[in-house]
């Protein structure tokens, strides 16, 4: 296989992003520059997102959907370039949702500026998280699979979309089967905690869709979420240091996808979830999630010790629990055994 000219010729420093930063200074590359073409999912620092109202508000959001557009029609892909569109577009979603509080059959029409303009925009959304930057080559010329920042920022944006719970919103993400598309990439890419992070939030906020269509392919194939899940069983016996990095965002996933899915307004979801015969072994009282868990607690360090107890002399209970009079007591034997003083 060819090796692209962005090869890095010298040994990737494995300490702290200090060090890294010298590295690519030395080497006159830049994290912007490698992300573009490999994606390391660096965006720089923004400033806060300030939202304003009316037709403020509508030309701000034009104007950053107009900013995205540009680049993602661009032939070379610009990943961090798009990320900055993308992140301050998913934070504005997020602060417009949580300050309007639209209704759950709002229509397209009265939703905030920046949720309606991501809304027709799906389609764009959609074909940008399936470009696919280069991969990253390492000195032992090996590649490493990269997922670019563009697609974490998409999978937080959509997330965010979720959220505001609106259902033509929840009908428009479903129609673009962009659930499938993300568990895929979930299970492919095991390098990116960012993106493992965003994209198991939308899954499990799809879950919680009053719209079937959003959550339902995820369980069909090619995506088969529940028996991909299931299969990290075969992780428990081998050493944690060699599992894959995305395992504890699944082991999270399952957990969320077990137990906040109970409660009675999504009694439906868990029943579809409890059909599948893996999915129940996975998730009973001896299966292997709740083996994870028990790792996650701390088990693996062994049985934690006994507190201690009992305290000759201070009563039956212990030193936490002696009453005022045997406190009293104590301090007078302490100070008859130091004698008088002089």
């Amino acid at each position: 296989m060819s090796q692209p000219e962005t090869m890095i010729t010298e040994p990737m420093p494995q300490t702290q992003y200090r060090d890294a930063m010298e590295y690519f200074s030395e080497t006159e590359e830049t994290l912007e520059d490698l992300d573009d073409q490999g994606g390391y999912g660096v965006v720089p620092e923004q400033p806060k997102v300030v939202l304003t109202r009316g037709e403020e508000a509508e030309s701000s959001a034009k104007a950053l959907w107009g900013n995205f557009l540009d680049v993602a029609s661009e032939e070379q892909l610009h990943a961090s370039t798009m990320a900055r569109s993308l992140k301050e577009m998913a934070d504005g979603i997020k602060i417009e949702t949580e300050r309007e509080n639209m209704l759950p059959s709002s229509p397209l029409k009265q939703l905030t500026p920046r949720l309606r303009w991501a809304v027709n925009g799906l389609g764009t959304l959609v074909y940008t998280l399936q470009r696919c930057p280069a991969d990253v080559w390492l000195a032992s010329k090996s590649a490493i699979p990269a997922v670019g920042s563009h697609r974490v920022y998409i999978a937080s944006l959509l997330t965010n979309m979720l959220r505001a719970r609106v259902i033509v919103v929840d009908e428009a993400i479903a129609k673009t089967r962009v659930g499938v598309t993300l568990v895929e990439m979930l299970f492919a890419y095991e390098n990116c905690n960012s993106f493992h992070f965003f994209a198991t939030n939308f899954i499990f906020e799809a879950f919680k869709s009053k719209v079937d269509s959003l959550w339902k392919p995820m369980l069909q194939r090619p995506a088969d979420l529940l028996d991909r899940l299931c299969c990290a069983e075969k992780w428990l016996s081998v050493p944690v240091a060699k599992r894959p990095p995305q395992l504890g965002h699944l082991v999270q996933l399952s957990k969320m996808l077990n137990e906040n899915l109970q409660a009675y307004a999504y009694k439906h979801v868990h029943e579809e979830l409890m059909m599948n015969e893996n999915w129940r072994n996975f998730v009973s009282e001896i299966g292997a999630l709740n083996r994870f868990l028990g790792e996650q607690e701390g088990c693996l360090g062994g049985t934690r010790p006994e507190p201690y107890r009992t305290a000759e002399g201070l009563g039956e209970e212990g030193m936490g629990s002696m009453s005022s009079r045997e406190l009293l007591a104590l301090l007078s034997s302490l100070g008859a055994m130091r004698g008088p003083r002089g």
